[in-house]
């Protein structure tokens, strides 16, 4: 993927709906220097659409599985890749989630 210059953009939203009040979905943006920046936990409401609204100053960290290389600046000016993870808080047998008008917002 070819970067996207973000450094206008002080927020990142979306709508999440899950079937199950057990997922946990992430956001993990990958920068410039092949650093990958996670969000703050998600917690959607069960059989209901949710805005998401994580703002890039305080909503994400430097992944915790990064070690060794990169500048440790979060370069909103060269983001090459959005990966939504989801997992799961316990067993789940089946569940659906689905994210919806991924946007960027500037205030």
């Amino acid at each position: 993927m070819n970067k996207q210059n973000w450094s206008n953009y002080d927020k990142l939203s979306f709508y999440i709906y899950s079937s199950s009040d057990k997922v946990r979905p992430r956001v993990l943006l990958k920068d410039n220097e092949a650093e990958v920046y996670e969000s703050i936990p998600i917690k959607p409401e069960r059989g209901k659409w949710k805005r998401i609204s994580l703002d890039f100053k305080d909503n994400f960290r430097r992944g915790r599985n990064v070690a060794g290389y990169g500048n440790k600046i979060f370069y909103k000016q060269g983001i090459r890749e959005i990966i939504i993870e989801i997992s799961s808080k316990g067993a789940i047998n089946r569940s659906a989630v689905y994210i919806d008008e991924i946007e960027l917002i500037a205030e």
